[in-house]
């Protein structure tokens, strides 16, 4: 009898860890493995930060961190805490990388429209732990397209384009 409801809590444990680990877990570009070049950009609310990888501009009260793909893990540990974050490719990527992106957070079109001649295209992931709410629709992810150059943002794309 004791085996037996040691058994059943434990798998019960097991449960509730492999759900906690889905629920909580907090996903960011930098965890994502992408197949091409790209320069990776942090949003921090600081005006100190410092890497050898990276390009640090000032942006009003906080930073503007540059850095390459292959660096953003790195530079995004250090930074620890980012209020955003983006990637800036060529379109030739595009396909690429909203497949990969979507496979991994499962994102749902919420909008698109056009300013100028950029294209935007916002969705939601319930994968990911920030969001921003306009005219009642959460939105997390922002993917802005102009001509051959592509900027993809989490939560939005917070520099200019």
């Amino acid at each position: 009898m004791i085996k037996k409801l040691a058994g059943i809590v434990g798998l019960a444990f097991m449960v509730v860890i492999m759900l906690a680990s889905n629920v909580f877990s907090i996903v960011h570009l930098c965890d994502i493995q992408f197949n091409f070049d790209f320069t990776y950009i942090l949003y921090l609310n600081t005006q100190n930060f410092e890497h050898p990888h990276a390009d640090v501009t000032k942006n009003g009260s906080g930073l503007i961190v540059r850095t390459s793909g292959e660096h953003a893990l790195q530079v995004a540990t250090a930074a620890q805490v980012f209020s955003g974050e983006a990637m800036e490719f060529d379109a030739i990527w595009l396909d690429e990388a909203l497949n990969t992106l979507n496979n991994r957070l499962n994102m749902s079109p919420v909008n698109s429209y056009t300013v100028g001649d950029i294209q935007i295209f916002n969705y939601f992931s319930s994968k990911l732990s920030t969001f921003v709410t306009v005219d009642g629709q959460r939105s997390n992810i922002q993917v802005a397209i102009r001509e051959d150059r592509v900027v993809i943002g989490i939560p939005m794309i917070l520099h200019s384009f």
